[in-house]
């Protein structure tokens, strides 16, 4: 069987920094600029909310005061965060499988413990 990798959780920050590069761009006179950098950024970066106009200006003045600019510094430094938290966590899972792949290499997991660590309830056919 393969083992399931956890997809990484939606990034509301990312949603948010793209509509903030956006307004930074295009200002705040033409949602409709906005929407559609929005959407193309976030097609190509994995963004999770493909934003209509209204829900572009929703979601911007949601931010709270500050002009563009300072919400972009402050939502990339958030955004890098996140991406440095998730490496972390990657980090340590490759880590764990090394020291897996070593174990059986060596001999210190045969077939019979390899066979003991599945849960009964997945046969191997």
């Amino acid at each position: 069987g393969t083992m399931k990798e956890e997809a990484p959780a939606p990034s509301r920050t990312l949603d948010d920094l793209l509509v903030a590069l956006a307004v930074q761009r295009h200002g705040t006179s033409n949602w409709e600029e906005v929407s559609a950098v929005v959407v193309r950024a976030a097609e190509r970066l994995g963004g999770t909310v493909p934003r209509p106009p209204d829900a572009c200006r929703a979601a911007f003045e949601a931010l709270g005061a500050g002009d563009a600019a300072s919400h972009v510094e402050r939502l990339r430094a958030e955004r890098v965060a996140e991406l440095q938290a998730e490496a972390g966590k990657l980090e340590q899972h490759a880590q764990r499988l090394t020291r897996d792949i070593e174990s059986i290499d060596s001999g210190k997991l045969d077939a019979q413990a390899l066979l003991a660590l599945l849960p009964a309830s997945h046969p191997i056919h």
